[in-house]
């Protein structure tokens, strides 16, 4: 609409630019060519009736004037009424953001020990489902984790914990970690010994797990504010100056909150358009690479490297499992469809 009014008024200018050289130039026909002559009347009553011409065209001008303020107008109007949405949605977002407990404790303290759990929970779910395949035999130990493992082994077995691969399963499957929290220390280094092999897949996964466990035990409102986010991104995404919009909105986010919505938007609560939108404007830029507990501790000179790669790496898989998951429903309705068709 905006490009259209501009090429209107431009449209508009030039027809009276050419009316106005035309009034001027006399056409003289001879040696059957039509040459173009300059020639200023000396008549009164010829100026009066250009008086009256240069009247038409000034009109035209001045309907191109009001195309014009019209343009600026409704722009002005634009950007007023998304500034006033954007701040009604942050204020919501704040509202949900206080609302978040946990422990008696709110807010940002609330976020902060959700996402250490969630990290403890990450951790002992990668260690865990290692130790059921390996105690399943479903792949040999690798020289690089052997002393790690066995001492997360003998740390579980020396505090009675049940190690066997249906216990473990069984565990793994309810989230179920609080009897291995003792032994969470072994586990970590344990952890660390297996994340610089894992693949983006792996670590998705993982992270989605933990995300599931988050919705599944604070749903109730961490599930909210998710959505609020997520909606608020959708949202600014179809602004003029979306661009600025989600600069002022990352600069809301603490680094507690961003890695509550990394394990939101892995899990399988998340749409496709959202985790796009949170990779897309780099959202999670702000997270302190201490925090992502995936970064392989060995290479901490280039941590800075690592975190953009693994971030990527992981939304990436996510993106892509979740477009192949739209695909195959797309070719199940597309199926179902011809289906009904065949029977009508």
């Amino acid at each position: 609409m905006s490009n259209l009014l501009l090429i209107l008024i431009f449209v508009v200018f030039i027809i009276a630019v050419i009316m106005i050289v035309l009034y001027f130039v006399t056409l003289i026909g001879y040696d059957n060519v039509i040459h173009f002559k300059w020639e200023f009347s000396k008549e009164s009553t010829d100026w009066g009736y250009f008086g009256s011409y240069f009247a038409s065209i000034t009109g035209l001008l001045a309907f191109a004037g009001v195309l014009y303020t019209i343009k600026i107008s409704n722009e002005n109007n634009r950007a007023s009424e998304e500034r006033g949405t954007f701040f009604k949605m942050l204020e919501l977002y704040q509202k949900q953001f206080d609302a978040v407990t946990c422990n008696g404790k709110k807010s940002i303290e609330a976020f902060e020990l959700y996402g250490k759990k969630a990290n403890d929970d990450l951790i002992l779910y990668v260690t865990l489902n290692r130790l059921k395949k390996i105690e399943n035999n479903e792949f040999q130990v690798e020289t690089n984790e052997s002393e790690a493992i066995n001492g997360f082994k003998n740390t579980l077995i020396n505090s009675n914990v049940d190690i066997s691969v249906r216990k473990l399963e069984q565990d793994i499957n309810g989230g179920t970690f609080d009897e291995y929290m003792g032994c969470l220390n072994d586990a970590k280094e344990y952890f660390d010994s297996l994340t610089g092999n894992m693949k983006d897949e792996e670590r998705s996964q993982a992270m989605g797990y933990v995300g599931n466990l988050i919705h599944k035990e604070n749903g109730h409102f961490l599930g909210q504010y998710c959505r609020t986010i997520n909606n608020l991104l959708q949202l600014i995404s179809n602004f003029k100056e979306s661009k600025t919009y989600y600069e002022i909105f990352k600069d809301q986010l603490s680094r507690y909150e961003l890695l509550i919505l990394l394990y939101s938007a892995l899990s399988k609560q998340s749409k496709l358009t959202d985790v796009i939108l949170l990779k897309n404007n780099y959202i999670f830029e702000n997270l302190p690479i201490e925090d992502i507990i995936f970064i392989y501790p060995k290479v901490k000179d280039k941590w800075d490297i690592i975190h953009k790669m693994t971030i990527n790496g992981i939304l990436k898989s996510k993106i892509k499992y979740l477009t192949n998951e739209e695909n195959i429903k797309s070719k199940a309705n597309s199926y179902i469809d011809e289906v009904w068709a065949a029977i009508k």
